[in-house]
């Protein structure tokens, strides 16, 4: 199954089946569990919790074909991003780059700043 996309892999195997006559479904099953890569998501789950029936296995399976058509969908979608150029990485009010940020965090801590009227001449007592 290398290069194989799941759906691709779990369709080649109901053709299969169609032309097989008096074929148990629970051999095709196995059969299809048997061929997939060692570390693939669907294999681990099915060792987790066996399916007991082909028509379990076959719903298992088109959740996890759903995934792996998202996520090919999202790879797609980042690769054309890149291609098109970087994005760009957005600043909140619109800061554009450490220059300002540090004018801001100065303005910051001056408003910050306690008056002489609120400053203790000893730190406060702590309460047990």
């Amino acid at each position: 199954m290398r290069g194989e996309s799941l759906r691709s892999h779990i369709d080649y195997f109901k053709n299969e089946e169609l032309e097989v006559r008096d074929l148990n479904p629970l051999v095709s099953m196995h059969a299809a569990i048997n061929r997939l890569l060692p570390n693939s998501a669907l294999k681990c789950s099915v060792a987790k919790s066996y399916s007991k029936t082909k028509l379990k296995f076959l719903e298992r399976a088109q959740k996890y074909i759903t995934v792996e058509e998202a996520l090919a969908m999202d790879a797609h979608e980042r690769s054309t991003e890149h291609q098109d150029g970087a994005p760009e990485k957005k600043r909140k009010n619109g800061d554009q780059g450490r220059n300002n940020s540090n004018n801001n965090r100065k303005k910051f801590m001056e408003t910050r700043r306690p008056t002489t009227s609120t400053r203790h001449s000893t730190p406060p007592a702590h309460r047990f």
